[in-house]
């Protein structure tokens, strides 16, 4: 009894469909964005309770760091750690909302 060459084939074919349709089932985690907000009123310091009203501090010249200059979001997780999130984004430009 002749089997053709397509009979033989047949496990591997199913094989190969099997983890191309398999890879389709999968879905990757949605994408988080954040954003910066100033304080509520109600958590933030008031004038009233202030007991210098009219002090200022300066603080400058700033930069921030060229690891942070990206839309993903960088966490440190150690001294000389740096770990980029793969699916948390800002939702603007973080030096943007920093000096605004």
């Amino acid at each position: 009894m002749r089997t053709t060459p397509f009979i033989r084939c047949l496990p591997a074919i199913t094989a190969i469909v099997v983890i191309f349709l398999g890879g389709c089932l999968g879905k990757s985690p949605s994408t988080r964005f954040y954003a910066l907000t100033p304080m509520p009123d109600d958590q933030a310091m008031s004038k009233s309770e202030s007991t210098a009203r009219n002090a200022f501090v300066g603080i400058g010249p700033v930069k921030l760091a060229d690891y942070l200059d990206q839309s993903k979001l960088v966490t440190r997780t150690g001294d000389n750690r740096m770990v980029v999130a793969d699916y948390d984004q800002w939702a603007g430009s973080l030096t943007i909302d920093i000096w605004n």
